[in-house]
């Protein structure tokens, strides 16, 4: 193994992408209709990555999926996900709580991506 590959490998190892799956975050709710709880005003304190439960549409889960790759595209990873039934969630659905308000597309923070699934 070359040292360019041990030097690659290490510096994956320390952002924690060496080997390893995206993190996992799990959130499901029963109500349906909740209301969209209101945004924290320092956005700075809070975790840019927790899901509020009651956001989460019945009968879907949602998770943060790597989206990006060392700030590529991982457009094969997306590919990937989609075949096993994952979509993006839009950000309209929620205004405000993860982008900006009035943003158009997917919920992208940090290079992961906001994605749903069917709960069953």
């Amino acid at each position: 193994m070359s040292n360019n590959t041990n030097s690659r490998r290490s510096f994956l190892k320390f952002l924690g992408i060496a080997g390893a799956a995206a993190p996992v975050v799990v959130a499901t709710v029963q109500a349906a209709n909740a209301p969209i709880p209101a945004v924290d005003p320092d956005v700075s304190e809070r975790d840019p990555f927790h899901i509020p439960p009651e956001i989460v549409p019945r009968g879907k889960v949602y998770q943060w999926k790597r989206s990006r790759l060392l700030d590529e595209p991982d457009a094969k990873y997306l590919m990937e996900l989609k075949a096993k039934g994952w979509a993006t969630v839009p950000a309209k659905r929620h205004d405000g709580l993860f982008m900006p308000k009035g943003w158009w597309g997917a919920i992208e923070v940090g290079g992961l991506m906001l994605m749903e699934k069917a709960a069953w």
